[in-house]
């Protein structure tokens, strides 16, 4: 782990401001020496010394009665308590990195004679190699009505494989300090890795093994189907998740990908997915047809290629086509939905409607400038935020967007408030949207925009998992790969026309879909 820190910039300002701080910053010159010195007998003894009864601090969280007065504890912690001050000091972090990742130099493409498509980007500054990828077996390939099937599929691949057991899985990677990871989303099933670089074999075996090989135990699948259950349960308490849910539920018919079902019927349908589900949704859906695999790190681009066909070269399966998304309906009027939670003294909003953007549009860049000005900049750098933040005083967060993929998503814009200025605090984000679409943005605001924008995404590619990443939303919205050599250069193209003409094509404070999540005043919905 001190060693995967090198990879962040932040973190090497951090580190050797702390340590300057503590007394020198060549301390961390020593820290990797001394930390290979401690023994079983060194950790027992800090152990005894210094946690102690005396040292510790107990937190007892009573939830709120239904009258909203908050609970007390009702016995005092067994044995003698002991009051301490907080210490106001720097977060635990690792050490200091060394450059972030070179992008200058144009990533290695190769196509396996399977399909996959391998992208390497070099970066020999620490030695560390982080791998992302996607395969074509997201939700919107699951069965109607199978909610979760995807997730649930993808989760299940490190619980065990024909060559390894979950607990074997895990003690591999845990053990040289490795980290692999599978989910899934709309558009595909991902998979990341992370290892120091003399490891980069292993973690391509082990990834390859997950990938290929997954055998879905009954008694595994039990274990996390439940965890899973609970997961979606907890979000009947979460207002934000809830106000996400009916938002995409209402702007999208059910059948759509991106349409989300109440909580119920989710946890109906997973109740009622079986690992032979999981494992048959396994072997339609997933090959190396379609699969994207990007490494970046301190590799050689000719030794991965070979790598890579050794793990993944005969594998065989899955499919390039991927189904069209349609767009969804235009909204028509105002609708709102509310979703009732007690005992909550902040309520989510979220006001929207389908966007009409996909990754691919030209318009994108601009739209994002223009949301950007509108509400993409937060709470602290936004018209959004600053109107109903900062001078009416609505809000605690607010903030605007466009879901852009494969497929057009929503524009949104989500505010978190106190339930009495919700109504006044929505009213201002309509307000906020007629004034831009009427009057337009300024030269200022526009280049302001732009310079953060485009001076933050080197920020962004700090580290070798960030920049595979992006590399990987190149390839498969197919942005080039030059993208991350352009983007900036795209950015600063934009112009205050373009950005007002994508104001008044893309904003409709007209037609509008309007959910609140929390305790209002006002209407039910069932979550």
């Amino acid at each position: 782990q001190f060693i995967y820190t090198n990879d962040s910039v932040t973190n090497q300002a951090r580190l050797l401001g702390t340590y300057e701080t503590i007394g020198s910053w060549r301390l961390l010159e020593s820290y990797l020496p001394n930390a290979q010195k401690v023994t079983a007998a060194d950790v027992q003894r800090v152990a005894q010394k210094y946690l102690t009864e005396r040292n510790r601090t107990v937190v007892t969280f009573i939830p709120g009665s239904a009258n909203g007065t908050t609970g007390t504890p009702s016995a005092a912690p067994a044995g003698p308590v002991h009051y301490k001050p907080v210490d106001n000091g720097y977060a635990k972090t690792s050490a200091p990195g060394v450059s972030a990742p070179k992008t200058d130099k144009l990533p290695v493409r190769a196509v396996l004679d399977n399909g996959m498509v391998l992208i390497i980007q070099e970066n020999r500054s620490n030695p560390t190699a982080g791998v992302y990828g996607s395969l074509n077996a997201g939700s919107m390939l699951q069965p109607a009505g199978k909610y979760g099937l995807a997730q649930v599929t993808a989760d299940m691949l490190t619980r065990g494989t024909g060559r390894r057991t979950a607990e074997e899985i895990a003690s591999q990677i845990e053990g040289v300090g490795m980290s692999i990871s599978t989910g899934a989303a709309v558009e595909g099933a991902t998979f990341s890795g992370y290892a120091l670089s003399r490891n980069f074999n292993l973690m391509l075996d082990i990834l390859s093994d997950v990938l290929r090989n997954p055998t879905f135990p009954e008694a595994e699948f039990q274990k996390l189907k439940a965890q899973r259950l609970s997961e979606i349960r907890e979000q009947l308490d979460d207002p934000s998740a809830l106000a996400f849910r009916m938002f995409y539920g209402s702007i999208y018919p059910e059948g759509h990908p991106f349409y989300q079902p109440p909580v119920d019927r989710e946890i109906e349908a997973l109740t009622n997915i079986t690992a032979q589900d999981a494992e048959s949704f396994y072997k339609k859906c997933y090959g190396p047809a379609g699969a994207i695999l990007v490494v970046v790190g301190d590799v050689d681009a000719k030794e991965t290629i070979a790598a890579v066909k050794k793990y993944f070269g005969d594998w065989k399966g899955g499919s390039k086509v991927r189904p069209a998304i349609p767009n969804a309906a235009p909204v028509k009027g105002i609708k709102k939905e509310i979703i009732q939670i007690p005992d909550k003294s902040q309520a989510e909003v979220i006001l929207g409607y389908p966007g009409g953007l996909k990754r691919t549009d030209p318009d994108l860049y601009a739209a994002n400038v223009m949301n950007f000005i509108l509400g993409g900049g937060g709470a602290l750098d936004s018209r959004m935020g600053r109107q109903i933040r900062d001078r009416m005083g609505l809000v605690y967060s607010v903030y605007s967007a466009f879901d852009a993929g494969l497929g057009a998503g929503p524009w949104f814009a989500e505010l978190g408030a106190n339930p009495e200025n919700v109504d006044k605090a929505a009213a201002e984000i309509v307000n906020q949207m007629k004034l831009m679409k009427s009057k337009g943005v300024t030269k200022k605001e526009v280049d302001d925009a732009v310079a953060f924008i485009a001076g933050s995404f080197p920020v962004r590619l700090e580290t070798n998992s960030a920049v595979a990443r992006v590399l990987h939303a190149a390839e498969l919205y197919g942005l080039g790969m030059d993208y991350l050599r352009n983007y900036q250069k795209i950015y600063r193209s934009v112009t205050v026309g373009q950005v007002n003409a994508t104001a008044k094509k893309y904003l409709h404070p007209q037609d509008y879909i309007l959910v609140i999540a929390g305790t209002y005043k006002n209407g039910q919905t069932k979550p």
